[in-house]
């Protein structure tokens, strides 16, 4: 099965752990990018502010990580959901195998889990990889099996 692995970043967290699951599993990452400046303490203002307001973004994916049979989309934590610009990504595609994964630091997570597995049928399964949780590697494990 051919696979795309597309992340979005703001620190770089999700990134790392988006091209480490690349090269342990062979599947190409791609980045999703919007045309905001997400750097520093107004980046993160601004972040929550848009994720608050469930702003639709513009974004820029390269054409190919659409092509492949399976998606794995990345994203950290914001306000209860997906950055927007990932967001914008699942209302958008008619992709339908879908898996998300959501890092985050130390927020409850199995309830937005829960609830974007509910809303996007073409999301099959549902991650959550909390740093204060140390279970990077555990849930990184889970996804590669899910992925064979």
């Amino acid at each position: 099965m051919n696979q795309s692995i597309i992340y979005f970043t703001r620190t770089g967290d999700t990134k790392t752990k988006a091209l480490k699951l690349g090269k342990e599993t062979g599947a190409t990452a791609y980045q999703l990018k919007d045309d905001e400046n997400w750097q520093g303490p107004m980046g993160l203002l601004k972040g929550l502010w848009l994720s608050l307001i469930n702003k639709k973004m513009t974004i820029k994916l390269d054409d190919e990580a659409l092509k492949a049979d399976q998606l794995v989309i990345m994203s950290p934590l914001w306000l209860s959901g997906p950055a927007p610009a990932v967001k914008t990504l699942l209302d958008s595609t008619t992709h339908e195998n879908i898996l998300l994964v959501i890092t985050n630091h130390a927020s409850p997570i199995d309830g937005v889990l829960k609830k974007y597995r509910a809303k996007y049928a073409s999301v099959k399964k549902c991650y959550g990889i909390t740093i204060n949780k140390n279970n990077a590697e555990e849930v990184l494990e889970q996804l590669k099996k899910d992925m064979a």
